[in-house]
């Protein structure tokens, strides 16, 4: 709900040249709130087996106390200037306002204005379709709308999923298919790509989106994510490679080349970034698809069908990893299955970009 909520002000605070730098410092939080998160709640997790002074009976007896109760505090803490301090983005007058000037039209043209200008949706006159609410049932008759909600929810459901891979992939045995890398080195890596991500994201995106407007930027985003997805059996096979020729690996189970660290450094930086890309334009994308007063419904139909998705990205993933690895299998089942199956909803992704209408370049 917070995330649904701050997408909607983003569009309604920020002026159109600037939302697309805005959308990518939403990005940017929410990539490093988590890696900090899953880092700090990794370091408080049972306090007392790190820490003498957490040492009694009682953090014993409730080892995951401490982290959900930071987070519940820094909730806490941050709804009080929330609330007191962030004025209504979206007042009623203002919507009166947009009404008046609805398309440059008035009196009879704005009466006869259809709800949504350009879609195939019409429920008839109404005394302006700016300030019209629409239920759930029909947003999704609106076809931009449909194929947005379809693109979030199959993009979500690898991108989460590609998130899971990423660890399964680097704490898996060498032999097997993956890294064999420690926890502390996977959680090293993943700040390595945050702080890229925080310095990458809010530069490029603003950059695509401009060259190729948000329906390209989306598209563009999607096929350099699944590449990079791809790129990913291929460092198991770099890494087993630099073992061999290195000859200081201690066993086949393990990579501790600084080569590969950096090679996957960028794979997943990459990756982070350009699905970012396309998380970006997805939001600005639903803004644009209705008029102010549909944009928080809109974002909530969109997030309802994403969350459903990403409960099932990470078990795919996971699963048919999993299963490749289990014995020796041909190609494409082997350790390429999964990077394999996930490239495939990411094309699935891009043609969903492809089916959008070019009204979803620029807000309403």
């Amino acid at each position: 709900g917070v995330v649904m909520t701050v997408k909607v002000m983003l569009s309604e605070i920020c002026p159109v040249h600037l939302q697309a730098t805005a959308s990518s410092m939403l990005t940017v939080a929410w990539g490093l709130g988590l890696v900090v998160g899953s880092s700090g709640g990794g370091l408080l997790a049972e306090p007392a087996d790190k820490y003498s002074f957490f040492d009694t009976p009682f953090w014993r007896t409730y080892p995951y106390l401490l982290p959900c109760a930071l987070t519940s505090l820094l909730c806490g803490v941050v709804w009080v200037p929330s609330y007191l301090y962030i004025p209504e983005t979206l007042p009623p007058r203002h919507v009166q306002e947009v009404a008046s000037v609805q398309a440059g039209k008035t009196g009879a043209e704005a009466e006869a204005a259809p709800l949504i200008p350009g879609s195939q949706l019409d429920l008839g006159k109404t005394p302006t379709a700016s300030t019209t609410r629409l239920s759930a049932w029909q947003l999704l008759q609106i076809h931009d709308v449909w194929y947005l909600v379809l693109l979030y929810g199959i993009f979500s459901f690898a991108a989460i999923g590609m998130e899971e891979m990423h660890a399964l992939f680097c704490a898996t045995p060498m032999e097997l298919g993956g890294l064999g890398w420690s926890t502390s080195e996977i959680g090293t890596n993943l700040g390595a790509v945050g702080v890229m991500l925080t310095m990458l994201q809010t530069i490029s995106f603003p950059i695509v989106e401009k060259r190729f407007k948000l329906i390209g930027a989306a598209a563009v985003g999607a096929i350099v994510a699944g590449l990079a997805t791809l790129a990913y059996p291929l460092l198991n096979t770099i890494a087993q490679r630099d073992a061999v020729l290195d000859g200081t690996s201690k066993s086949n189970s393990h990579s501790d080349s600084m080569a590969v660290w950096v090679l996957v450094t960028v794979v997943a930086t990459t990756y982070k970034v350009t699905a970012g890309w396309v998380f970006c334009s997805i939001t600005l994308m639903f803004n644009n698809s209705v008029y102010p007063i549909n944009r928080g419904a809109v974002n909530g139909v969109g997030l309802t069908f994403t969350a459903f998705c990403r409960i099932f990205g990470p078990l795919f993933g996971g699963a048919i990893f999993a299963w490749s690895i289990s014995q020796p299998r041909p190609f494409p089942f082997d350790r390429w299955a999964a990077f394999l199956l996930f490239t495939a909803v990411f094309c699935f992704a891009i043609y969903l970009a492809r089916q959008l209408t070019d009204g979803l370049n620029r807000p309403k």
